[in-house]
């Protein structure tokens, strides 16, 4: 059945199955999206909140059919109750499954894409030739998952004026995170060794070789030449300065 609704809802919304592949060789591409341990934490907390508002509502229910001396009220509210309760407890989960499989991490050895959201899609791309800090951040509840949250900075980022309106919302596209993976000490290694690999790749040689003619040393002639002529530059240099004292 989620299939189904899935292929629905991305066919009404106008969503790409998929992210498109960032610049790169096709043969180092690496896919992954966020940890599967996130989303079942999140599954349970929605089941929970859902339980939550069906004791509310089934109490409210009860109340209304003690209140009420006829049974056409009650059981009008209870259908319309399951009704709403069924679409939304189906629809909430589509909704956090859709969001979990839309999230989309790529990454070649030039560059990397990060696709997030359903309603409003952003898709980002961010090379490793801007780079300029990663990071990675922990809280409470992703270290009880054993999960993380890596930070990904390119130059230019930091500013106010780095960040552009989009939705209402202010978004810096100098920032890339890669939300609730797995292991995220691993990914890091592994974006820091690409990060080495394709800037090795792509400096000059350190050291610049001068052209010949811009070579220091003597000029190509016989030894004893270059020092006759040495000599006789120096006695002039001294009549010179010899008359110049002179005088």
């Amino acid at each position: 059945m989620y299939k189904y609704l899935k292929k629905f809802y991305l066919g009404l919304l106008k969503v790409p199955d998929e992210a498109s592949d960032p610049m790169g060789n096709v043969d180092s591409l690496i896919v992954f999206r966020a940890s599967m341990k996130y989303f079942k934490f999140s599954l349970i907390i929605m089941i929970i909140s859902r339980v939550v508002i069906f004791i509310i509502l089934l109490v409210i229910e009860i109340s209304i059919f003690s209140a009420s001396k006829g049974m056409m009220v009650p059981l009008l509210f209870f259908i319309l109750f399951l009704v709403l309760f069924t679409y939304s407890a189906v629809s909430g989960y589509v909704f956090l499954r859709l969001r979990y499989e839309m999230h989309w991490y790529k990454v070649s050895d030039r560059s990397m894409r990060i696709r997030q959201g359903i309603y409003t899609v952003r898709e980002m791309t961010l090379t490793f030739a801007n780079i300029q800090n990663i990071s990675i951040t922990k809280g409470p509840i992703q270290r009880m998952l054993g999960i993380g949250t890596l930070k990904v900075q390119t130059a230019g980022g930091g500013g106010g004026a780095t960040q552009q309106a989009k939705g209402g919302h202010l978004i810096d596209m100098h920032t890339g995170y890669f939300r609730n993976i797995d292991d995220p000490e691993s990914v890091r290694d592994m974006l820091l060794e690409r990060l080495k690999n394709y800037k090795d790749g792509n400096l000059g040689p350190l050291v610049e070789e001068a052209p010949e003619e811009q070579k220091a040393g003597p000029p190509d002639l016989p030894l004893e030449s270059f020092l006759a002529d040495l000599i006789t530059e120096a006695k002039g240099m001294r009549a010179a300065s010899e008359k110049l004292a002179g005088s």
